[in-house]
């Protein structure tokens, strides 16, 4: 039996990785130098945004809202990022800060199809395509590493 309740929760949490894959990916490809670089993660960016509207038209025929990144996870996403960045802003550190971003992209998103286990298919297909994503991107990027 499907739970409405389980399938919002994971579309949500879904909705939020999204975007602040989104973000940190437009952030990435700016500052990438190598252009195969640059290329592949906008990519990542196109791909990550057509699954994001698939996730939103989901939660428009549930009549629910959908999720921003939490304020205090995206300041502190920024603040790491701006860090290491002053400190080496080559491509192995943008590539290697996309890296953990994919490791635990992939982590929460797992920890949500576990958590909400009577979400429907559809919904928990939409997440496992997200997680699919993002492991797909951090495999791509360990050359850089």
């Amino acid at each position: 039996m499907f739970s409405e309740n389980d399938t919002v929760k994971i579309l949500r949490e879904c909705d939020s990785g999204v975007k602040m894959s989104v973000d940190s990916l437009h952030d990435a490809a700016d500052r990438a130098d190598n252009e195969e670089l640059r290329d592949m993660l906008r990519g990542s960016i196109a791909e990550h945004e057509q699954i994001g509207r698939e996730i939103r038209e989901m939660l428009d025929e549930k009549h629910a809202p959908g999720k921003e990144p939490g304020v205090i996870a995206s300041a502190m996403s920024k603040m790491k990022i701006n860090a290491k960045m002053m400190i080496d802003n080559g491509d192995e550190t943008t590539a290697r800060l996309m890296y953990d971003g994919c490791t635990m992209g992939v982590e929460k998103l797992s920890e949500y199809v576990n958590m909400y286990p009577h979400a429907e298919p559809k919904a928990k297909n939409a997440a496992e395509k997200l997680i699919k994503c993002e492991q797909r991107l951090a495999d791509e990027l360990r050359q850089y590493l």
